[in-house]
Order: C-alpha cells, then sequence, then structure tokens
C-alpha cells in the first residue's frame, strides 16, 4: 500500500530498460497527485502576474501626471486629448479647485481638457481666480504671486490750534488735522503756518509705518518784543539752519527766529552747495537774506557735430566747453539735421563739472 492508502500498481518498465541500466527514465515524470495539486499553483502565479500588471498600471498612471516626461511619452500615444497644466505659486502651498472638483495643491501638475478653464487658488485666506485657455496637447506653465501687498504709509498731521496750513517740501497739501497716504518714504521738510507764525519740521516716512506728528502753537504773548523773520532769496532752494536746527526753507514766505543775532546756515545737497549768513532779526520786522550761488561748468560734444540747445536757449555748437551754468537741473537738447534729436536731462553741481557726449548715429 502507499501512504495515501492506494494499491501499489505495478512497475512498468521501458522496453529498453534494464535494471543495471541505471535509474528508470520514467521517474523523471510527475506522479499523478503532483499532476493534480498543478492546477492551483498555476492559478496562485497567474493572480501574481495579474497583481503585478495592475501595480505596473497604476505606477505609470502616477508619473503620468507627476512627471513632465512621462506627461509626453504619454501625450505621444494618446494626441490632442488632454492638455497639461503646471500651476506654481510663491509662496507654495495654495488649493487648486474648479467648480466642485479639487486637484490638490501647488506646485501642481494636472492633466485638464483643452478649452478654458476657471481655477481658484486659495491660501491663508486669500483667493486668485486663473482663467486660463488650454490648446490640445499643450503644456501651459502658469505662476500666481501670493505675496502680500506692502501696506500703504500714511501720515497723520495736527497742530493746536488746529487750521494750521501744511507745505510738504514747499508743497501746498492742506489745513491741520491733516491724513495723508500718498508721501513716499524718505525724509520731508514739513511747514506749518498758523497767523504770522511758522514752524518748521523734519519727518521720515517709512514705508507701511503710519507716522504721526502734532505741531503745537504757544501763544505769543509779546510777539512784538520778542520774534521776528526771516526771508531768504536764493537762485536755488535751499535749507536753512539755525545751528543744528532746520528752521526752514528758501520757499517759505518768512522764517520766524527769536529777536537778535543769527548765523545761518544755508544747504542744498543735491548740487553740493553750502554756505552760512548772519542775519540780525529785528522784533516785530522782517529781515532779507539773500544768497549768491556760484555756477557750475558745462562740456559738451557729439560725433559728428550738434547744436546745443539749454533750457530752450541755443548756446553755441559742439565742442563746447567748460560753459558756466547755474547749479541745478537743466534740459540739454542737441540736433544735426542729418540725424535724430537727442535729448538729455542733466544736474550742475560744484562736486565736479557737468560733461555730456552724444553719438547722434546710434
Amino acid at each position: 500500500m502507499t501512504p495515501e492508502g492506494q494499491p501499489e500498481r505495478p512497475r512498468r518498465e521501458h522496453a529498453d530498460y534494464s535494471p543495471g541500466d541505471g535509474p528508470d527514465p520514467l521517474s523523471a515524470f510527475p506522479t499523478e497527485a503532483q499532476v493534480a495539486a498543478a492546477p492551483r499553483r498555476r492559478r496562485r502565479r497567474i493572480m501574481l502576474a495579474s497583481a503585478l500588471a495592475l501595480s505596473g498600471v497604476a505606477l505609470a498612471a502616477w508619473l503620468a501626471v507627476t512627471t513632465p516626461w512621462a506627461v509626453a511619452f504619454v501625450r505621444g500615444f494618446f494626441p490632442g486629448r488632454a492638455s497639461i497644466l503646471l500651476i506654481e505659486s510663491t509662496p507654495a502651498g495654495c488649493r487648486v479647485s474648479e467648480g466642485d472638483r479639487e486637484f490638490g495643491v501647488t506646485p501642481l501638475l494636472v492633466s485638464l481638457p483643452p478649452g478654458r478653464h476657471t481655477l481658484l487658488l486659495q491660501r491663508a485666506g486669500i483667493t486668485r481666480n486663473l482663467d486660463v485657455t488650454l490648446e490640445p496637447g499643450v503644456r501651459v506653465v502658469h505662476h500666481v504671486d501670493f505675496l502680500p501687498a506692502p501696506a500703504a504709509s500714511r501720515l497723520h498731521l495736527d497742530s493746536d490750534p488746529a487750521g494750521a496750513a501744511v507745505t510738504i517740501d514747499g508743497i501746498r497739501r492742506g489745513a491741520t488735522p491733516l491724513d495723508l497716504s500718498d508721501v513716499p518714504p524718505g525724509d520731508h521738510v514739513l511747514t506749518f503756518t498758523s497767523g504770522s507764525r511758522v514752524l518748521t519740521n523734519q519727518v521720515t516716512v517709512v514705508a507701511g509705518v503710519a507716522a504721526s506728528l502734532t505741531v503745537p502753537f504757544p501763544p505769543v504773548t509779546e510777539p512784538a518784543a520778542t520774534v521776528g523773520w526771516t526771508t531768504v532769496a536764493s537762485p536755488i532752494e535751499l535749507q536753512v539752519y539755525d545751528g543744528d536746527a532746520l528752521v526752514g526753507s528758501s520757499r517759505n514766505p518768512r522764517i520766524m527766529l527769536m529777536a537778535g543775532r543769527h548765523v545761518l546756515r544755508l544747504v542744498n545737497q543735491a548740487v553740493g552747495f553750502a554756505t552760512t549768513s548772519t542775519v540780525q532779526v529785528v522784533a516785530g520786522a522782517v529781515s532779507r537774506v539773500t544768497v549768491d550761488v556760484p555756477n557750475g561748468s558745462l562740456s559738451v560734444n557729439a560725433v559728428p557735430w550738434a547744436e546745443v540747445l539749454l533750457d530752450g536757449v541755443l548756446i553755441g555748437e559742439t565742442p563746447i566747453a567748460n560753459h558756466s551754468i547755474k547749479l541745478g537741473s537743466h534740459e540739454l537738447v542737441l540736433r544735426n539735421p542729418k540725424f535724430a534729436e537727442q535729448r538729455r536731462t542733466i544736474v550742475v553741481s560744484l562736486a565736479s563739472p557737468a560733461r555730456v557726449g552724444v553719438d547722434l548715429r546710434q
């Protein structure tokens, strides 16, 4: 009896086989029990192969929507069926949706049907609409900036008592109390005028920062006996300092000073000019200071040649050397009948001579 309980079959030997020849060749073939078990193993191998095939398809689908080279590969097999849209944002992490469909967060590579799409991007309570029109089989990249806009600078000006006229850098802006949001960042000279009294201050405006300034006008008990005024006449604008204190500008009609002797420092940093002037301020009266400002030097040359107009006035033909000119900003025009007219804006200062060279052929 065999271990399975079946009767043992008589051994069938090959006609050409002899026991002395070695192992029986038929023993290499499977038994009946082995043959019966074979279909189960084949089924397991088929199921394993199917699972591997499905995993390969899933991997290929994932690569098709996450890598540009895979997108190009898929597009080559399926031309015209989809467009690829890459959405980037600063900063990253914006949620992207279209209607009820959620796509994910940026940076995002998504396959969409050709045509027009209106996508919604959201991050930290900020939303952006992205309208795109996709052509069949085309890859499009869009970048959306979610950085917050810089906050505006605000400047609040007041006086005690209210109602003082305010000028900023010589430009009238209104009367106190005054709220401004269009003053550019940087240093500015503020002048407050209340009746016959004028006060000057300097303020620094910082982008995105609110600033406030209140100027008191203390009552003057005996103005005729304690204060006077001065005016400054100059061909260029000058800032007026009494010692280290900025008290006004040559643009001011009058600058209020205590009665007595003052040494005023007059400065224009842009053109490199500075000087001092002594004034005797008389109580209740206006004193006048006149400033003589030296001229700068201008040299002009052109290729091949040109006639030169300075602030609309013809000053000659090139070359022009060491032409005396007032300090400050000027407009220069160079003309040659064979070439296009050239215009230049120059700033003449005492720091160095102004030199202009122009090739009219370019």
